[in-house]
């Protein structure tokens, strides 16, 4: 969907040009990364009439250059404060639609961002994913790498596991490394189609080139060494983004201190910002925090407040917390006892397209556990969750839908879906 911005009006900064020239040719202009670099001494020392000047020679390469990686650059400045003395998101937003209009894809996955969270522009989910697609095209690693979360989860488009694993691996050659760990454990769990070892083994590869310890160690390789400096500007960068209000950022901040990566003394801290988080509706924040609680993992374990911050994510439609909340409901030593909530709970993450609580279900409706016992939707759980990818559901469809006499075709196409996703038992039985 698109997006209609107003442009933003800025001082008009000389160009050196060639004699004869207009400063509209890109022959006349200076290098970009020198313009950059003094911009950023300018505005080293706060807000004032250099950084004005020097961020609006950036605006000017953008707007009337037509230049397109100045408009990202001149965007980072308005939306990190630095022009102003606070964040002007607005402003970044008009830059950055020009620059996706010159097909910079980096503008694109930013602009999209924006759009997502509804920060600098009107919340526009369906048109903030649809940038990120344009970014992703563009060879934005960081657009791939958002619109793959949303495909694999079915947020905000329909859920498709295949384009899912193909953006993973795109956002890893493209320099992701968390997008590498991604593509391996899809390929290693099956998910959007059979495994692919040598993929798999690629990308891990990749993953530990570009530095992801946990990938490393899967190849067999050392553990990289990540420099004091290295690992205090990557925590800056989450810190400037999180009080810019990006939510991904924030969440990511508060997951590096809760584990730790600053001492014990702001691990509690990383624990507020998730809460921080999930209250302005990030919902991977409520399902890390309520997980912690549940557990007693780096804090006290607390079950009803575990339980209460995983309802939080399940209601903000995050498939895995209403997995959890069904889980973390049967340990309660009162909610427990009621199956109903449970049976909400894995109701509201089979919804959202999550196999796992769809099979469950699928045996809660078989042996009449929380429901009376009914082969007929037992059926029809065990057969959305084998579309999910769920090996063993397949071969638990293929055997319902016999019993309730589905055309044998369909049984058969079950169980040869189960045994291409390694379930022995379909691969054992023959086909009708």
């Amino acid at each position: 969907m698109a997006i209609t911005l107003v442009a933003a009006c800025s001082r008009p900064v000389p160009v050196a040009v060639k004699k004869g020239g207009d400063g509209s040719s890109p022959a006349a202009l200076q290098p970009l990364d020198r313009v950059a670099t003094a911009a950023t001494t300018a505005c080293a020392d706060g807000p004032g009439p250099r950084c004005e000047s020097a961020v609006a020679e950036l605006e000017h390469r953008c707007r009337i250059q037509r230049e397109k990686a100045s408009c990202s650059i001149a965007a980072d400045f308005h939306d990190s404060g630095q022009v102003t003395g606070r964040p002007d998101l607005a402003t970044a937003a008009r830059l950055l639609e020009v620059g996706c209009g010159l097909d910079d894809g980096s503008a694109c996955s930013d602009l999209g961002l924006l759009m997502v969270n509804g920060t600098g522009v009107a919340k526009d989910e369906i048109g903030g994913i649809a940038l990120w697609r344009r970014g992703c095209e563009l060879d934005s690693g960081i657009a791939c790498f958002n619109l793959a979360g949303r495909l694999r989860h079915g947020r905000g488009v329909p859920r498709d596991s295949v384009a899912a694993r193909a953006q993973f691996e795109k956002a890893c050659r493209l320099g992701g490394a968390e997008a590498c760990q991604y593509a391996v454990e899809m390929h290693v769990d099956r998910e959007g189609g059979p495994g692919d070892r040598v993929a798999a083994r690629a990308a891990a590869q990749r993953g530990c080139d570009l530095g992801h310890p946990v990938l490393c160690e899967a190849v067999g390789r050392p553990r990289p060494v990540v420099s004091p400096d290295a690992e205090a500007r990557w925590l800056a960068g989450l810190e400037a983004s999180c009080r810019r209000q990006v939510l991904m950022a924030c969440a990511r901040l508060a997951g590096a201190l809760a584990d730790g990566i600053r001492g014990p003394g702001e691990v509690a801290r990383g624990f507020e910002l998730m809460s921080i988080n999930c209250h302005a509706g990030y919902a991977t924040s409520c399902l890390n925090l309520g997980l912690a609680l549940v557990r007693g993992v780096r804090v006290a374990a607390d079950l009803d407040k575990g339980v209460r911050w995983l309802a939080r994510g399940c209601d903000l439609l995050q498939a895995q917390a209403c997995l959890e909340l069904a889980q973390a409901l049967q340990q309660h030593p009162t909610l427990g006892k009621d199956p109903a909530a449970t049976i909400n709970a894995l109701t509201a993450g089979c919804d959202l397209n999550d196999e796992t609580s769809c099979a469950l279900l699928g045996q809660a409706a078989e042996q009449g556990w929380g429901m009376t016992v009914a082969p007929a939707r037992a059926f029809a759980f065990h057969q959305k969750a084998c579309q999910g990818g769920l090996a063993k559901s397949c071969g638990t469809a293929a055997r319902l839908g016999a019993a309730l006499g589905a055309p044998p075709s369909e049984v058969s196409d079950m169980r040869r879906r189960g045994c291409d996703l390694g379930d022995p038992a379909s691969c054992a039985t023959p086909s009708p």
